[in-house]
C-alpha cells in the first residue's frame, strides 16, 4: 500500500513542478521579454472563451498549437488582432500566395468575423483538440484543485506514515 501511495505521490509532485515549471517560463517571456505571444518550443495552448468555433472546437476547450508555415484551408491558426493584441483562434477558409481569409465555424452573433490576413502573421496553428483532454485539463488547472493536489503531494503523507 505504502508503495502505491508513494507512486500517486511522485506523480503528483511532478505534475506540480512541470507545472510550476511552465508557469515561470510563460510569465518570464511575458514579463520581462514582453512578448505578445507566448510559446515554449514551438508549441503554446489556447482556452476557446465563446462558441463561435462549435461545433469543431467546444467552449472551454484547450487546444494545443504548433509553430508551422504548412497552413492549408481548414486549419484552425492563431493570430494577433487588434490594437491590444489579443491572441484568437479562426479557421481558415481561403488561401492564396501570400494571405488567408480566417473565420468562424459559425456565426450564432450575426457578426462580420470574416478577416484578411497576411501569412507571416500567423502565431501558430491547431494540432490537437480533444474534448476529454480539455476537460481533464480544466480540472487539472483549476486553482482548488491545485492546492489539494498539494496537499496530497506533500503534506498529507508525513500525517499518514510519521505517526
Amino acid at each position: 500500500m505504502k508503495i502505491i501511495f508513494n507512486i500517486f505521490r511522485g506523480l503528483i509532485i511532478t505534475y506540480l513542478i512541470v507545472l510550476a515549471f511552465l508557469f515561470v517560463i510563460l510569465y518570464v517571456k511575458k514579463n520581462s521579454y514582453h512578448e505578445d505571444y507566448l510559446d515554449v518550443k514551438g508549441y503554446s495552448y489556447y482556452k476557446i472563451d465563446n462558441a463561435t468555433l462549435e461545433p469543431d472546437i467546444r467552449k472551454n476547450n484547450i487546444v494545443i498549437l504548433k509553430n508551422s508555415e504548412d497552413i492549408e484551408v481548414g486549419d484552425y491558426v492563431t493570430f494577433l488582432e487588434g490594437d491590444e493584441k489579443k491572441v484568437v483562434l479562426r479557421k481558415v477558409v481561403e488561401r492564396n500566395e501570400y494571405r488567408l481569409v480566417v473565420d468562424v465555424t459559425n456565426n450564432y452573433e450575426n457578426k462580420n468575423y470574416k478577416t484578411e490576413i497576411n501569412i507571416d502573421e500567423v502565431k501558430a496553428k491547431m494540432v490537437y483538440n480533444n474534448n476529454t483532454f480539455s476537460s481533464i485539463m480544466n480540472i487539472l488547472l483549476n486553482p482548488v484543485i491545485l492546492v489539494i493536489l498539494f496537499f496530497l503531494g506533500t503534506i498529507f503523507p508525513e500525517f499518514v506514515f510519521n505517526k
